[in-house]
């Protein structure tokens, strides 16, 4: 999977999970940390991702060096 397939899998969960606005009682506050909370999470799991898979590849890791 490439970087943009991966974005573009990743993004659609911050639309649904992200208060659509501030009409419906949510204040900018709110949709700030639920955005913020996303993005952490999506970065958690890239950076966890990519580090399983350069552990689970020690030749590659041993070439590069």
């Amino acid at each position: 999977m490439n970087e943009a397939e991966a974005l573009s899998c990743e993004l659609p969960e911050a639309i649904c999970s992200a208060p659509p606005d501030t009409s419906e009682g949510h204040t900018k506050k709110e949709v700030m940390r639920v955005l913020k909370r996303h993005l952490g999470n999506v970065i958690y799991r890239r950076i966890t991702r990519d580090l399983t898979a350069r552990l689970e590849t020690p030749a590659l890791d041993a070439e590069a060096a």
